[in-house]
């Protein structure tokens, strides 16, 4: 029932905009781009691949307008150093007990 409405579509397309491109959507971009990536969500009865690939293949993906436009927070960069060196966090019980003994070293 939600689906059938068309705002649904245009609802998720903009979620997936605003997570991969940029999170401001113009009313040109809602035009060329939104509306579009819609319409392919609908006639792929509601398939989320189809409208990945239609982004990530897009001339506007690529556009040099929209690279970097996305920053990430120190959670983020964090986590990516983390797997990118293999570095793994001890478990949360040693957290503890580290965190204890040396607040009672200070």
């Amino acid at each position: 029932m939600l689906l059938a409405h068309p705002e649904a579509a245009r609802f998720i397309c903009r979620k997936i905009y605003r997570f991969f491109v940029y999170h401001d959507i113009s009313a040109e971009v809602e035009q060329n781009v939104i509306e579009p990536l819609a319409q392919i969500f609908r006639e792929s009865n509601y398939e989320i691949l189809p409208v990945l690939q239609a982004l990530f293949q897009s001339e506007h993906f690529f556009d040099p307008l929209n690279r970097g436009v996305l920053i990430k927070s120190p959670l983020d960069v964090a986590v990516g150093l983390f797997r990118c060196f293999n570095v793994s966090m001890p478990p949360p019980s040693d957290l503890f007990n580290r965190f204890a003994i040396s607040y009672q070293t200070d």
